[in-house]
């Protein structure tokens, strides 16, 4: 069984961090300006994309305490702390660990330079993370237009809940591990035709994309119903883990690249 670790960079990071610890098995570190568990110095952060990953040991010394092998980091882009701590995790632990992003965009109306800032982090955080996913705002308020901003937050905190869980029961003890810049989708489904409606509800993303998809399956079903379902798609890989805690309803989560 691989360690894992959530680290919730920054004020989003770790507000969004902290509700899904309650639902997770993983270690949960808080990082930030003030009152976390470590706290950085913002000065500092500025400069990570210069330094080296010895030297970031050196000026980052905390860095060397996390020992897990799986990183699961979340974040907010686009601000000083949270998109700085992500960046730091990421060029420190390039190559040596297996290292997933799940961060939040801003929303297009947003000052340009904190747009630009996510923008331009997320690009440098390809080349060292082993997975992004990368969950905008500007898509939530597109793909909702009639949602108001406060319930269109709580959408993030919802979705990395499931998607941490799924790491966590399916994808980490299998090593299945997603691969580059990866979309997610979360849906559920009830009923006769409950796997079905969970997985269509889960394609019905604003933060689904890619062509290659895998399906992971959580809830109180039988292995053969749901290969039954899945001859209808084509999914590259699918998973499926057993439990009640759904009640009639099962849970499909979607990954696309």
């Amino acid at each position: 069984m691989y360690s894992s670790v959530i680290l919730g960079c920054g004020g989003a990071g770790v507000r969004f961090g902290r509700f899904v610890a309650q639902f997770s098995r993983s270690k949960f570190v808080s990082i930030d300006r003030a009152g976390a568990d470590i706290v950085v110095n913002p000065n500092k952060l500025a400069m990570v994309p210069n330094l080296s990953a010895r030297m970031l040991v050196e000026v980052f010394p905390w860095v060397e305490a996390i020992d897990s092998e799986v990183i699961l980091v979340i974040a907010g882009l686009g601000g000083v702390v949270g998109t700085g701590v992500a960046e730091l995790v990421g060029r420190a632990f390039s190559s040596r660990r297996t290292v997933i992003g799940m961060f939040t965009e801003p929303f297009s109306g947003e000052s340009p330079s904190r747009v630009q800032r996510s923008r331009d982090a997320l690009e440098r955080m390809l080349k060292n993370y082993s997975a992004v996913i990368p969950m905008s705002n500007a898509k939530i308020a597109d793909y909702y237009p009639n949602l108001a901003i406060n319930d269109a937050m709580n959408i993030h905190p919802i979705v990395l809940r499931h998607l941490v869980q799924d790491f966590e029961r399916m994808l980490i003890p299998r090593n299945y591990m997603p691969v580059g810049r990866v979309g997610v989708g979360v849906g559920f489904g009830v009923g006769k035709e409950r796997i079905r409606l969970a997985i269509e509800d889960a394609l019905d993303s604003p933060w689904l994309f890619g062509t290659n998809r895998a399906v992971l399956v959580s809830g109180d079903v039988e292995h053969e119903d749901v290969e039954l379902v899945l001859r209808d798609y084509d999914f590259e890989h699918w998973e499926l883990y057993r439990t009640g805690e759904y009640g009639e309803q099962i849970k499909a989560t979607v990954l696309g690249w």
